[in-house]
């Protein structure tokens, strides 16, 4: 038997914040809108982040009530802590003084000479590391991290001769353990949660 429409949702903004704006989403926003009207269902307003997360949920067959989600991406970088109520409930933990995860990403993979975006590039590249990648400096402090300066360590590297496949590594291994300490340190901080 064919599926019954029962809602339509859209991203209508980035992220659930009163000044988030861009206007790629008013086409979608507006065809969901005209979709609900026609078929005569509800129409539900979501932030790209918010549909980030419950496809991140729904996908995984969880149903947590509270847990810290990390977002990143080329234009976000947060740790946020979630509450499931009647509707979803998200608090911004911590996050980057600067460059996001995906602009870090990028900028080195442009400088490879990677197509950009440059992440599933760089993964590939950095697969063909040997067991010991660039060490690149984790700069983290509190809730709080850095990129740049990850990011000007790296170009350094190049400029002296880097492999290009440590490089990649190294750049997988630096936003890794970025997660990893500010994770640790927000769970230090706010208790314990499923991420």
């Amino acid at each position: 038997s064919p599926l019954k429409l029962q809602a339509v949702a859209a991203s209508t903004r980035p992220r659930p914040l009163i000044d988030s704006y861009l206007p790629v989403f008013t086409v979608g926003a507006s065809f969901a809108r005209s979709l609900a009207l026609v078929f005569g269902v509800p129409f539900f307003e979501l932030s790209h982040q918010e549909g980030h997360l419950l496809a991140g949920l729904w996908s995984a067959g969880v149903a947590w009530q509270s847990f810290y989600v990390v977002h990143l991406s080329g234009g976000t970088t947060e740790v946020l802590a979630v509450e499931m109520k009647e509707e979803l409930l998200l608090s911004e933990l911590g996050g980057t003084e600067d460059l996001h995860a995906g602009q870090f990403i990028d900028r080195v993979g442009v400088a490879l000479g990677l197509m950009f975006p440059s992440g599933p590039s760089l993964e590939r590249l950095g697969i063909c590391a040997g067991p010991t990648p660039l060490i690149v400096p984790v700069a983290v402090k509190g809730g709080i991290l850095s990129f740049s300066g990850p990011e000007s360590h790296v170009q350094r590297a190049l400029l002296q001769g880097a492999r290009p496949e440590e490089v990649a590594r190294g750049v997988e291994h630096c936003v890794a353990q970025s997660v990893w300490h500010i994770l640790k340190n927000i769970d230090r901080e706010h208790g314990a949660k499923p991420v």
